[in-house]
């Protein structure tokens, strides 16, 4: 029990020492700083994801040349919100090659050979590692790859694009809501890929528009589309906040961009969406009269941008909790 409490003891003691010796180190070097991957505890973050590979082996044992063949099916699931042009595989079974690193830097001694028994050990001819013939897809297509001693890298023929939307279209209810609301959407690409990516995140939006190589402006329009969705379901059972609204609003730049703005609260009533009190907040945020605005700043303040864009700011909230409420 005292051999417990004396080893936990000596873990927590090490590191404050070691702490110690480092005072201005930077922290980063010491504890990870928190992020959308992991928080500050370690624990997994919003944004967390883990990629999935799932191996089915058809393994034949040689017992008289004391070989293992085998055909090996990988099948990789992509979780990340990015698109992989290349994977890596561990080839640990190389470490036991002829050609291993491990056979150069190995140090032999006398303890290695007091008996037969041990040099005929030594003398033993073992090729352990792996002998890779070839690398197809599912297609049969041959594909290229790389091999630096334990590591292997596969080149794809088209990049892995991330899994989010090709499981949701993968989901019948969705397809058909998807060609529902398409139909709905005319023929705008910005629309239509707003629709088709409404249920993802930016950062996954983001993401799938560099794959694609979507126009700058058809991404924004679909992320500005995603994010009024999340408004309209996070306020489906209650009312809208006022902070929420102005936060989209902005967003969305519905002061120097009404038009835009108006043909995203279109789109969202077309496709089922009731919209009809953000249009009247953003009808009523929109007609405040800038000049009275400005006119209610102390003279002083006039050319203090921040002072300017925090009256701004309390001028629309106003318009658009009064309009809420009405």
């Amino acid at each position: 029990m005292n051999t417990k409490h004396f080893l936990f003891l000596f873990s927590v003691i090490v590191p404050l020492f070691l702490f110690s010796q480092k005072k201005f180190a930077q922290l980063d070097q010491e504890l990870p700083t928190a992020n959308t991957y992991r928080t500050a505890s370690g624990a997994p973050g919003h944004e967390y994801y883990q990629q999935k590979a799932d191996y089915k082996m058809k393994i034949t044992i040689d017992d008289k040349s004391q070989k293992l063949y085998g055909v090996e099916t990988i099948t990789y699931t992509n979780n990340s919100p990015d698109k992989l042009a290349y994977l890596w595989l561990q080839l640990d079974q190389n470490y036991f090659s002829q050609n291993s690193d491990s056979k150069l830097i190995e140090i032999e001694k006398m303890e290695d050979f007091r008996s037969i028994d041990d040099i005929q050990k030594r003398l033993f001819f073992y090729d352990g590692g792996f002998k890779i013939e070839e690398i197809k897809s599912l297609s049969g297509g041959k594909m290229n790859y790389s091999i630096n001693k334990t590591m292997m890298r596969i080149d794809l023929d088209k990049p892995l694009l991330p899994n989010t939307l090709t499981t949701k279209l993968a989901e019948e209810p969705f397809r058909e809501g998807l060609i529902e609301h398409y139909e709905a959407s005319g023929t705008s690409l910005e629309e239509r890929c707003a629709i088709t990516l409404m249920d993802l995140s930016a950062p996954e939006i983001r993401s799938w528009a560099e794959c694609v190589r979507m126009p700058i402006e058809v991404r924004d329009f679909s992320e500005i589309f995603s994010e009024l969705k999340v408004l309209i379901d996070k306020h489906s059972e209650a009312a809208y906040q006022p902070v929420d609204v102005l936060a989209w609003f902005n967003r969305a730049d519905v002061w120097r961009k009404p038009d835009r703005s108006q043909v995203l609260l279109n789109l969202a009533d077309k496709t089922g969406f009731n919209v009809s009190a953000l249009l009247a907040a953003m009808r009523s945020a929109q007609a405040l009269n800038t000049a009275e605005i400005i006119a209610g700043v102390e003279a002083q303040d006039r050319s203090n941008g921040e002072r300017i864009g925090s009256a701004f700011e309390a001028a629309r909230l106003a318009a658009i909790t009064a309009a809420l409420q009405s």
